[in-house]
């Protein structure tokens, strides 16, 4: 009868589970500081709607300081809040997000907020 043997160590890879990095997301997920800056202007224009960024902030399900100006935004906070905003995520990084307090035909800041 042969004898099988079992090499330790050897086969397909450890039990271990893979080591992740938290905070870190994957180098394809970062934005474009051009990116960046867009979907900042247009979080602050989806905050006016919304009547502030803590407003903003509990519709998408995040914390208030989810929003601060220390981090570049994130590929998936700019989908959240695109989603609640109901606009396109392409429109959104592209900055194609008219300001509520601008008017869209030249541009000239409005009096008395939006309208």
């Amino acid at each position: 009868m042969p004898t099988l043997l079992r090499l330790i160590g050897a086969g397909q890879g450890s039990t271990d589970p893979p080591i992740r990095r938290k905070g870190i997301p994957a180098p394809a997920l970062h934005l474009t500081p051009e990116e960046a800056h867009n979907v900042r202007l247009a979080i602050r224009n989806i905050a006016r709607t919304f009547g502030s960024l803590r407003k903003l902030a509990a519709a998408i399900g995040a914390r208030p300081n989810t929003f601060s100006k220390k981090h570049r935004p994130s590929a998936g906070l700019a989908l959240a809040v695109a989603r609640v905003a109901g606009i396109s995520l392409d429109a959104m990084l592209r900055g194609n997000v008219q300001l509520a307090d601008r008017c869209p035909a030249c541009g000239a800041k409005r009096e008395g907020g939006a309208s």
